[in-house]
């Protein structure tokens, strides 16, 4: 049967193990700089959209008025030139009325191409603007893809290595695991440290006294650096 403080390694080196699946796993990145890039690119690309839709209802309007405009100076010029009308002061009337109608066409024909102009330029924009954000958006995809791609496999991962740890902290008596534990929550996640060159502290490389590495060597399990207060553990006995 193993000694207790070559288990007791074997866990904490576990323990590291899954520290590092956590530390990897918090510093993911799920698109943190796409994320904002695409929701740039779409609003952006919404704004063109928008100005486009508002320009388009604004011809229909102007087509819908200026046929309006055509017909009503169509109708005028057939009762100014048909000789029905004989009056003179309603002929001259009907003149200044169909001059009138002709002045507004040819200001809506000048509204009107301003409008297409306008409309042009603005396709434009909206496509150059929808595929930039349709190209922002793959990248947050596939960005996010990966992200989930590889949590799905550290968390397998940490779930084996918690099975494995859970298998080798049976075998340590509880009072020893708690105090192994409760040492490595304040020494970063090193509680037991081999002794390097059969003198010093493998966690704080400090020289120990002799009697310290004696103790171990007899085979006392709770022996403590005097520095650090990490417990010890002979090199030759663990598995780097």
């Amino acid at each position: 049967m193993k000694e207790q403080l070559i288990l007791l390694y074997e866990v904490q080196q576990t323990d590291s193990a899954l520290d590092a699946l956590k530390k990897e796993y918090g510093a993911l990145d799920p698109g943190n700089a796409e994320k904002p890039a695409y929701d740039e690119a779409k609003a952006t690309y919404l704004v063109a959209k928008k100005a486009l839709e508002a320009t388009n209802a604004e011809i229909l309007d102007a087509e819908l008025e200026l046929q309006t405009v055509i017909k009503k100076r169509s109708d005028e010029e057939t009762k100014l030139y048909s000789g029905k009308v004989t009056n003179p002061k309603e002929l001259t009337s009907l003149t200044e009325e169909v001059a009138m109608l002709q002045r507004q066409r040819e200001r809506f024909d000048e509204n009107m191409l301003v409008l297409v102009e306008t409309r042009e330029t603005q396709q434009k924009t909206e496509a150059q603007t929808k595929h930039a954000a349709k190209a922002a958006k793959a990248a947050l995809d596939i960005k996010q893809k990966t992200a989930m791609e590889r949590a799905d496999i550290l968390k397998a991962q940490a779930h084996v290595l918690s099975a494995q740890r859970k298998a080798q902290s049976a075998a340590i008596p509880p009072d020893l695991l708690k105090y192994y534990e409760a040492v490595r929550a304040n020494k970063g996640g090193v509680a037991l440290a081999p002794v390097v060159d059969g003198k010093a502290c493998g966690g704080c490389r400090m020289a120990l006294p002799n009697t310290v590495v004696a103790r171990l060597k007899l085979g006392f399990e709770r022996v403590q650096c005097d520095n650090c207060g990490r417990m010890l553990i002979l090199r030759e006995k663990v598995k780097e």
